[in-house]
């Protein structure tokens, strides 16, 4: 069925969802409509908050272990960057269920996150379990930046 996103009103195609509550075409949307007025409470919003944030700050880490893994060769850096990685992705999964992002595209997304995840522990190249995390977070957290560009708060 075609639904029309509450946040940023663009339409999208979806099997599951009903009409008479909001319906969101992304978990960053979801995030967005729960923290601004429109929500009426903000006690929706709390795990999401919270598991964004999680999330945010095992990217950092990821981040900043995969730059010490390059500066100090040979240490564990390496390990705990793809470690925190693996760490992040199943805390932006948890964020996209939980905001109702479930299409067939969040999925696909999460998975090429995974896999990519994957490639990088088997290269033992950080940098690129950071970069795949960090395509996954943009990915779901798309609907604030759209809410942004639209002038929509």
């Amino acid at each position: 069925m075609k639904l029309v996103c509450t946040h940023c009103g663009l339409p999208f195609a979806s099997a599951s969802a009903s009409r008479d509550r909001p319906v969101f075409c992304c978990s960053g949307c979801a995030l967005a409509f729960r923290l601004s007025a429109e929500a009426g409470t903000d006690a929706s919003a709390r795990p999401l908050i919270v598991t964004a944030l999680g999330a945010v700050f095992l990217e950092f880490n990821q981040m900043l272990g995969a730059v010490l893994a390059t500066l100090v060769p040979g240490g564990a850096w390496g390990a705990i960057s793809l470690a925190l990685g693996l760490a992040t992705w199943a805390a932006l999964a948890s964020f996209q269920f939980q905001a109702g992002a479930r299409r067939l595209c969040d999925l696909f997304a999460a998975t090429v996150c995974l896999l990519a995840w994957g490639a990088a522990a088997h290269a033992a190249r950080p940098g690129l379990a950071v970069a795949a995390c960090a395509g996954f977070a943009l990915w779901a957290m798309r609907g604030l930046v759209r809410g942004k560009i639209s002038g929509k708060k």
